[in-house]
C-alpha cells in the first residue's frame, strides 16, 4: 500500500502560521485558476515550486518518484501530484469508501494551525475520494472523525 501525505497549514488564514519544525513549502498565489484535467501545464503549475516527496516511514526517496505543486487563488487551494507509479491500482470507486486501504494520496489540512482539528482528503488512482474532518482532544491522543463532513 502506498500513501503520500502532504500537510498544509494556515490555508486562508489572516495570520502568519507558526514556523514549521521541519521542511516547509511556500505556496504561491495565482490569478488564473488551472484547468482541472490531470495535465499540469497551466501557468499556476509552471510558477509553483515542485518538491519531491519522501516516504513517511523513514524520509527516504520512494522507488516511485512523486512530486507535488501547490497554488491558491481567492477561492481555492490547488494541489497537483505527479506520481511515477506505472502500476498504481485500486478497486475503490465509491465516495467515502475505504480509499486508504489501497494505493492513494493523502492531504491533511490544519487551517487553524493549532493541531486541534484538520481535514483529511484521500484520493485513489480510480478517482475515488474519502474526506473527513478530525477533531483532536486536548491531550492530542484521542480523535473524533466526522466522516459525514464533505470538502467543497
Amino acid at each position: 500500500m502506498t500513501s503520500i501525505v502532504i500537510l498544509i497549514f494556515g490555508c486562508g488564514s489572516e495570520t502568519e502560521p507558526p514556523a514549521p519544525d521541519g521542511p516547509s513549502y511556500g505556496i504561491v498565489q495565482t490569478d488564473a485558476a488551472p484547468v482541472i484535467d490531470g495535465i499540469m501545464n497551466d501557468r499556476c503549475w509552471k510558477t509553483a515550486a515542485s518538491i519531491s516527496l519522501t516516504r513517511c516511514e523513514d524520509g527516504k526517496k520512494s522507488s516511485y518518484p512523486t512530486t507535488v505543486r501547490a497554488s491558491y487563488d481567492r477561492e481555492y487551494l490547488y494541489i497537483g501530484f505527479e506520481c511515477q507509479d506505472a502500476d498504481a491500482a485500486s478497486t475503490i470507486t465509491e465516495k467515502d469508501g475505504p480509499v486508504s486501504e489501497q494505493e492513494h494520496i493523502s492531504v491533511y489540512i490544519d487551517a487553524g494551525c493549532d493541531s486541534k482539528s484538520y481535514a483529511v482528503i484521500d484520493i485513489s488512482p480510480t478517482g475515488a475520494i474519502y474526506d473527513a474532518f478530525v477533531l483532536v482532544s486536548g491531550d492530542g491522543e484521542s480523535k473524533k472523525t466526522l466522516r459525514d463532513w464533505n470538502c467543497d
